[in-house]
């Protein structure tokens, strides 16, 4: 997925977590589609590496260097909303 502001929702990538899903969001803001996708073939090394090296679930970023950070791993409580589903 390609989302700047990722981190300013919440709601959003704790729904992504409770998902189970290993994700990976490219930040880098505007950027054409060519060299979006530029960046993800420079960076597939090191997603691999990170999808192989961690459990589920998770969120990474990828850099517009190409390198990959684990960012979250478990989602938030938020006062008020309940979940229907929990992972282990």
């Amino acid at each position: 997925m390609r989302d700047k502001k990722i981190g300013t929702r919440p709601l959003e990538l704790d729904a992504l977590l409770y998902g189970g899903v290993k994700a990976f969001a490219l930040i880098s803001g505007q950027l054409r589609d060519s060299e979006s996708a530029k960046i993800i073939i420079k960076a597939l090394p090191n997603i691999l590496d990170k999808i192989n090296e961690n459990d589920f679930p998770f969120i990474g970023k990828i850099l517009r260097s190409g390198d990959v950070v684990l960012w979250k791993k478990d989602p938030m409580t938020h006062k008020g909303i309940k979940t229907k589903r929990h992972y282990p």
